[in-house]
């Protein structure tokens, strides 16, 4: 009786055995998957992150370039901020559509856009303009 007994609770562990190992099958059967999808998502993420600061750090560095004065001789800052985006572009490694890049130069500001991705306007800032009202502010407050 007894060794009949043990049988039983020995076929029993071997079964419930089976059953777990079978749970986990089928438990890694939904969870692998998911968390693969899971680490593409942010791999997604980190890259679409990457690419628009990449694009917002050319735009402002073709933005100065526009608003300088200190160009090459007959190139004008909206031809030399148009090169530096377009070499901005090409210097992008990440894989991707590359957008067009806008440039508009105006006396006061120049603005730089790759697409939807990024825009950046920067203001012209004019020394002179800038020294005279310090240096009527000073007086002022001498005054």
């Amino acid at each position: 009786m007894w060794k009949n007994q043990k049988r039983k609770d020995l076929e029993l562990k071997s079964f419930f055995k089976q059953q777990a190992r079978a749970s986990f099958t089928v438990e890694a059967a939904f969870i692998v998957p998911i968390t693969v999808i899971i680490c593409a998502l942010l791999l997604l993420c980190c890259f679409t992150l990457h690419n628009k600061i990449w694009y917002t750090g050319a735009a402002a560095e073709s933005a100065l370039i526009g608003n300088s004065t200190q160009t090459e001789k007959n190139v004008s800052s909206a031809d030399a901020a148009k090169k530096r985006a377009d070499e901005r572009i090409a210097a992008q490694s990440m894989p991707g559509e590359k957008p067009a890049s806008e440039v508009n130069v105006t006396e006061n500001a120049s603005t730089v856009s790759f697409g939807d991705t990024a825009t950046v306007t920067v203001t012209a800032v004019k020394p002179a303009e800038v020294m005279r009202k310090l240096w009527a502010t000073s007086l002022l407050l001498k005054g």
